[in-house]
């Protein structure tokens, strides 16, 4: 986690919940956590080092706002029966206010067909990646620490290797 923020912004398309408690109690190490989202990223050593993200920082900016539109429309075609929450901390105040509208809309006639007045021209001017700097900053770290580790092995065992003489 060197270099990437304290505050770090990631975004989570679903809410899954893992208490992190019972992660601790199974031998994983906590690396963050957010009040809104819970454990984030987690690790365990095993003879390799397993990382587990709940959030995507691998999201263009726009992600969360096409995921949330293709919910809707599940919605809006009774795929499923609850109408999907909207990201939290992601669309500026104008969009919440129009995309509130839709909703309202949805949930008193839910036959209408909304997804066409979806503001998706709006929304995509407004949303920015606030997490791509963190999210390369913890990539390039994973790669760096695996590379390290990859290069520890090598040197290890061409240590424990007889030398190879060349015959003259």
């Amino acid at each position: 986690m060197a270099g990437v923020s304290s505050c770090l912004h990631m975004p989570h398309s679903r809410w899954n919940e893992i208490p992190e408690d019972e992660l601790r109690s199974c031998g994983y190490r906590i690396l963050t956590r957010s009040k809104e989202a819970g454990v984030d990223i987690f690790v365990k050593q095993r003879k390799s080092l397993f990382i587990f993200l709940q959030g995507h920082p691998e999201y263009e900016a726009d992600t969360l706002l096409l995921e949330y539109r293709r919910d809707v429309r599940r919605f809006v075609n009774r795929e499923c029966g609850t109408y999907p929450a909207m990201p939290h901390a992601y669309f500026s105040q104008a969009v919440v206010a129009v995309l509130t509208a839709l909703r309202e809309r949805a949930l008193s006639n839910p036959g209408e067909e909304i997804v066409p007045d979806f503001p998706i021209a709006m929304a995509t001017a407004t949303v920015t990646n606030t997490w791509r700097r963190d999210a390369v900053r913890f990539y390039r770290n994973w790669l760096v620490w695996m590379a390290e580790r990859k290069n520890r092995g090598l040197k290890a065992r061409a240590q424990l290797e007889p030398a190879h003489v060349a015959a003259g």
